[in-house]
């Protein structure tokens, strides 16, 4: 399994933006391409972050979990 983390640092002032813009994506996450203006606009840095998961288990599934 990949994992990726995405860590934004909104510029002074643009957090509510920011906020604004990630609440009327979040139902279309997955099908909507990033806007290179608005990031180049709100954010003053970013960081994106991708692993693989050394663990990937579950509730139910524990396979792969570590031991209490």
């Amino acid at each position: 399994m990949i994992a990726m983390t995405f860590k934004p640092n909104p510029r002074k002032g643009q957090r509510g933006k920011y906020l604004d813009i990630a609440i009327c994506l979040h139902p279309e996450f997955e099908q909507v391409e990033g806007s290179g203006k608005d990031r180049n606009q709100i954010f003053q840095d970013q960081r994106l972050g991708v692993a693989h998961a050394a663990h990937d288990y579950g509730k139910f599934d524990r396979t792969e979990a570590p031991s209490d």
